[in-house]
Order: C-alpha cells, then structure tokens, then sequence
C-alpha cells in the first residue's frame, strides 16, 4: 500500500510500445493524408515529410508519457483511472469487454456521467484484478463480475 491507502498499477512496458507505435501511426497519417491530397490535386504544393514525422513523434511521445494514461490507482472510496475518478457508490454495472479481441478491459456503468474503461493489462505488487475485487465494497458490481481465464 502507498499513502492514503492507495495501490498504483503501471502499463507494462509492452504495452507501452504497442501504444506508443500505434499513436505515432495515427499522428502521422492526419498529418500526411491531407498534405498528399493536396498535393495529388496540385503538384506544386510540397510533401512535408519530414514535419509530419516529428509532428507524429512528439504528439506520439506527449500522449504515451503522461502519467495519468499509464496509471490506475485503487483507493478504498474509488478508482482513479486514466484520470477520471470513478467512486465506488457511483458505479451501477461493469461488464467484461475486450476490443478487437486484444485489449481484456472492464467497462464500467456510472450513475452520474458516461461509461468508463478500465483496463485490464495493468501491472503492480500484486494481482491488479484480485486488489481491484478486494478494494471493491461488498455488494459492488466489481465482485458480480466475471473474468475468462
């Protein structure tokens, strides 16, 4: 346990390569597609090739290093993951999903406000799904659900 009674898990360094990867692409391709329509329809208009791939590292980098998008904190009154805090008492259901078969993440249905994910591949001290279930008050939805092995 940190301070406060809060428990950080970390993305895996694995993971953090595969998102970063997948920003740099996004970053580059809406930064390129539109200059390379521009310049199919008018061949004058130069190619900024090398701006958009220091465009997309430094946007790819921005989003991958910031800490709160590779966090999630379990405290005894709630989880706080990528930044949003999601109270305990505020969560009505949560469900097991996974995105293109890959990413394992649970999506959680608050009373006040949208849906939020919380992903599964989180890394710490301990077990992030079993400290998650033992944080979770009796009766929550987070103890109802179930998890594939």
């Amino acid at each position: 346990m940190e301070p406060h009674g809060t428990i950080t898990f970390r993305k895996p360094f694995r993971w953090k390569v595969v998102f970063f990867v997948g920003e740099f692409l996004l970053a580059f391709c809406s930064y390129i597609c539109p200059i390379a329509a521009v310049r199919f329809f008018s061949p004058r208009t130069p190619l900024f090739f090398w701006q958009g791939l220091v465009f997309a590292l430094g946007l790819a980098m921005a989003l991958e290093f910031r800490e709160s998008l590779n966090t999630v904190e379990i405290c005894s009154d709630g989880v706080r993951s990528f930044g949003f805090w999601i109270p305990w008492s505020d969560v009505f259901g949560v469900e097991y999903r996974r995105t293109y078969g890959i990413f394992p993440y649970l999506e959680v249905k608050q009373s006040s406000g949208p849906s939020r994910w919380i992903p599964l591949y989180f890394e710490g001290a301990s077990d992030f799904w079993q400290t998650l279930i033992a944080a979770a008050p009796v009766g929550s939805p987070f103890r109802s659900v179930s998890i594939p092995a």
